[in-house]
């Protein structure tokens, strides 16, 4: 999940709004909120550099959390590894 929503709501920015200044339909916005659409790392940069210029100072971790590590991953190998 990412914060996109949050941070346009936060500034009063309709989903038209924003994409007026990123260039795509509201419809795509509605996609990327929602995680229906996927994004690269360019795009992503795009949405903090607009979020920049309306006046939020944000990271991309700060737009899109990094997940939670589970406690067990399993290795190339086939062995289950805990995680502490």
């Amino acid at each position: 999940m990412n914060n996109i929503r949050t941070f346009r709501k936060h500034l009063g920015l309709t989903q038209s709004d924003l994409a007026k200044f990123m260039g795509c339909t509201a419809g795509a916005i509605c996609h990327y909120e929602t995680g229906r659409r996927g994004m690269d790392i360019e795009l992503c940069r795009k949405f903090i550099g607009a979020f920049k210029t309306y006046g939020i100072e944000t990271t991309i971790d700060d737009l899109f959390p990094p997940r939670p590590l589970s406690p067990v991953s399993t290795l190339t190998n086939g062995h289950e590894v805990q995680r502490r």
